[in-house]
């Protein structure tokens, strides 16, 4: 029920946010769990969305001159 309702409600945020809501629900459970409330955490088997990673894309010398030249000649 808990991957039903991750696919269906949480696949439209990022990866980062989905893990946050994850997270925090995962607390509120451990502290249900604590409390009597329920008896297993039923988010404790969910895995973390994987976050994949940006690869940057660094300017060339040639294009950072450029760039200052360009700023100096309209920042007067």
């Amino acid at each position: 029920m808990v991957k039903k309702y991750i696919k269906t409600n949480l696949s439209r945020y990022s990866p980062q946010y989905q893990n946050n809501i994850l997270f925090l629900l995962n607390t509120i459970m451990e502290s249900a769990k604590r409390d009597k409330i329920i008896e297993e955490n039923p988010l404790q088997y969910i895995s973390k969305i994987r976050v994949g990673t940006i690869k940057a894309d660094p300017l060339f010398l040639d294009e950072v001159e450029k760039i200052l030249e360009y700023s100096k000649k309209t920042s007067s």
